[in-house]
C-alpha cells in the first residue's frame, strides 16, 4: 500500500467516529407522535401537530392547572364564602409546563347548589410557560353542604387536565329565637 493510501486510510479511520457522532447528536425533527411516550426523553409530543418537539428545559409540554383560588386578596385552596350571598373570587390559572399552551379553555363542573358564574372571555387564549393569571368567577351557594368540592377542567394544546378545589360555605350561627 502506498504512503498516500495509508495516510488517507488513517485519516478516514480517525474521522469516522467524529462523523458518526455528529450524525447522532442533535434533535431529530419530524418524528410523528400522538402521545409523549412516543418521543425521546428530551422531547414531548405537540399533540396538535402530532410531532415530537425538543424539551431543552426538561419541563415537558404545556400543562395548564388551577393552582389556587384568590379569596380577599390571599391565594388559598379552600375559600370561605357566606351562604345565600354572591362572593367574587378568582382562580389562579398557571401553565406549569415548559412550553406555551394554546387554545386554552377552562370549564367548571356544574353544581346546582353553588350558582357558579365564569365568563369564558376572562380565560386567556394562550399561556406562556410559567405564566400565571387570575380568572374571576363568582359563587352564590344555596342549600349546599359544606365543603363543596368544585371540579375544574382545562383544555389546551390538544391536551387536558382536571382537578378540584373546595369551597367552604359558612353557616350563620343558630339564633336563640
Amino acid at each position: 500500500m502506498s504512503a498516500r493510501r495509508r495516510a488517507a486510510a488513517v485519516v478516514s479511520v480517525a474521522l469516522a467516529p467524529g462523523v458518526l457522532a455528529g450524525c447522532l447528536t442533535g434533535f431529530v425533527t419530524g418524528v410523528p407522535c400522538v402521545d409523549d411516550d412516543q418521543c425521546p426523553s428530551d422531547a414531548f409530543c405537540d399533540l396538535i401537530e402530532q410531532e415530537c418537539l425538543p424539551d431543552g428545559a426538561g419541563r415537558g409540554g404545556p400543562d395548564v392547572q388551577v393552582t389556587g383560588v384568590v379569596d380577599e386578596g390571599e391565594i388559598v385552596v379552600d375559600p370561605f364564602v357566606p351562604v345565600e350571598s354572591t362572593t367574587e373570587l378568582a382562580m389562579v390559572l398557571a401553565n406549569t409546563g415548559g412550553h406555551e399552551a394554546v387554545g386554552v379553555t377552562l370549564r367548571m363542573g356544574p353544581l346546582a347548589c353553588l350558582g357558579l358564574a365564569l365568563n369564558d372571555d376572562d380565560v386567556p387564549p394562550s399561556l406562556d410557560a410559567g405564566e400565571v393569571v387570575r380568572v374571576p368567577f363568582s359563587v352564590t351557594p344555596r342549600l349546599c353542604s359544606s365543603p363543596v368540592i368544585q371540579d375544574w377542567f382545562t383544555a389546551f394544546s390538544g391536551r387536558g387536565a382536571r382537578g378540584t378545589f373546595n369551597i367552604v360555605v359558612e353557616r350563620a350561627p343558630p339564633s336563640n329565637d
